[in-house]
């Protein structure tokens, strides 16, 4: 079982991660209301961009993440690396991730991305390819 604050946190009882499934990173999901999050053995929770019916993929050491509807990145330990400011962001890949400002995901999932400035992060979030 699970409550969702009004802040957005979520809390996991100690009974539900009893019986939770981790896999390589240590790390589970929980549907908390319509949204999904990455949760740890101590119960940490974060929230999960949602994708193939389930959490993001943890690529090169990270995740997406969203918060009021925008992208970001964090690590295994569920620590924010890469604050959530894009419209969206694909994940990393050879140390860098290609992230827009302005464009509009469509669908569920697997989202088509239209329009907007383009460019690309490093893992600390700094900017490697101005958006343009």
């Amino acid at each position: 079982m699970c409550r969702q604050a009004s802040d957005g946190s979520v809390t996991v009882s100690r009974q539900s991660l009893a019986h939770a499934e981790f896999g390589v990173e240590g790390l589970s999901a929980i549907l908390a209301g319509e949204r999904i999050y990455f949760v740890n053995r101590a119960g940490k929770t974060a929230p999960a961009l949602k994708f193939d019916n389930g959490p993001d993929y943890f690529v090169e050491g990270l995740a997406r993440t969203v918060k009021d509807g925008k992208i970001g990145f964090v690590n295994t330990a569920l620590e924010p690396v890469v604050a959530p400011v894009w419209d969206f962001a694909f994940p990393f890949s050879n140390g860098v991730a290609v992230v827009c400002s302005g464009c509009v995901p469509t669908g569920d999932e697997h989202h088509l991305v239209k329009g907007g400035k383009w460019g690309s992060i490093d893992k600390r979030g700094n900017v490697v390819v101005p958006v343009r």
